[in-house]
């Protein structure tokens, strides 16, 4: 029985400690994501985050993710970055992934004009392995990226490196 309350403790503590640094890391995701909106404001003043279909905002509900919003080390600094799947109203139908990195601030976005998929977008894990159709390469992911997806159907990761993206198309 002892054992039984030793456990029940300890996991009760770890879920209290992963609770606290999650509150922590929420504050500095939000005014990242500040900073990023208000620099996507001034480059396309009538931007809007684009419809996301029920399917897709189940399934990214369901993995306690908004699909038109991705953070993570995009440029491999160890600090937080955060990508925004838009669309601009100054081009009817344009989809665009917008990055904000802490390497050149939040008011300096990198664009991707032309996104692989435009459903959705997710982290990919640092160190994760690939298979890239469009070159038929194997390969590891050298830091985060930003998989951009076509739901069910096929994606594209977008690795940050000489101050752009590189796309692996790694979904088929």
């Amino acid at each position: 029985m002892k054992g039984l309350y030793a456990t029940l403790l300890l996991t009760f503590i770890i879920g209290g400690l992963l609770a606290v640094f999650a509150d922590a890391a929420l504050p500095h995701q939000t005014e990242l994501n500040r900073q990023c909106r208000g620099a996507v404001d001034k480059l396309w003043p009538q931007w809007q985050f684009p419809h996301v279909g029920t399917e897709v905002r189940e399934w990214a509900t369901s993995r306690q993710e908004d699909p038109t919003v991705a953070y993570g080390d995009f440029d491999d600094d160890t600090r937080t970055d955060v990508a925004l799947l838009i669309h601009t109203a100054s081009q009817p139908g344009s989809i665009r992934i917008v990055a904000c990195l802490s390497s050149i601030g939040a008011t300096k976005p990198v664009v991707i004009e032309t996104p692989y998929c435009r459903d959705g977008i997710t982290r990919v894990s640092k160190g994760q392995r690939y298979y890239d159709f469009a070159t038929e390469l194997e390969g590891t992911y050298p830091k985060d990226g930003i998989h951009a997806y076509c739901f069910e159907k096929a994606g594209a990761t977008y690795i940050f490196s000489d101050g752009s993206f590189r796309q692996i198309v790694d979904s088929d």
